[in-house]
């Protein structure tokens, strides 16, 4: 992954790379008393389960300094690899709460008919409360970006009409999504209250930048 940063680097200077570990994926051989099987898993539970290649049995704890990854993070990973659906490890204390405390081993009797499983990620459910956190961030930031790109626009133009102006800023902004007019009028106008901009007095559709 460092070399392929390198290379994104070398390549473009305007965009940052940033590897989202927790998006990747991996398959593992794992063999139990019962047969082979083929674990389609994330990354982080995949690091979970090679530790396991040096050690019988380790505590949450242990874990997290061994693997060096966040506790919440690990803590997904060992409920989805103890508590879920195919239980690979077995934890003392038995049951769903997890602690640093907790230890862990593989679990020798797990038995499964099919070879290739795909382990699912223990995922933090969404709620209504910040789904709605979410679209609110989104439209702030995007009210951003259309201010900055009138602002742009009519800092190198100095004059525009009403229609050109939109239009252009429709042209910039829709490779990322399609701005809507109306909006595009409301940021006009409070460009025009914070006086980035004015009207012309004589022709209301016509905009003047302000330095």
């Amino acid at each position: 992954s460092t070399q392929s940063t390198w290379v994104y680097d070398s390549r473009t200077q305007s965009r940052v790379l940033r590897w989202v570990h927790s998006l990747g994926g991996a398959t593992l051989l794992a063999r139990f008393p019962q047969g082979d099987k083929d674990l389609a898993v994330n990354v982080y539970q995949a690091c979970v389960l090679l530790a396991f290649n040096e050690a019988a049995a380790a505590t949450g704890a242990e874990l997290e300094q061994r693997l060096q990854l966040p506790w919440e993070e690990l803590r997904k990973a060992l409920q989805s690899l103890a508590c879920g659906r195919f239980r690979l490890l077995v934890k003392e204390p038995a049951g769903k709460e997890l602690k640093p405390t907790d230890a862990f081993a593989v679990n020798d009797e797990f038995a499964e008919r099919m070879r290739k499983i795909r382990v699912p990620s223990s995922l933090p459910k969404t709620t209504a409360k910040s789904t709605q956190a979410v679209v609110q961030q989104v439209e702030e930031d995007r009210r951003h970006t259309i201010e900055a790109c009138i602002v742009r626009l009519m800092k190198s133009r100095k004059v525009l009409e009403h229609a050109q102006l939109v239009g252009e800023v429709i042209m910039i902004l829709s490779q990322h999504w399609k701005p809507d007019p109306k909006i595009i009028k409301r940021r006009i106008d409070d460009l025009i209250a914070r006086e980035y901009l004015e009207r012309d007095p004589e022709r209301t559709s016509l905009y003047r930048y302000l330095a």
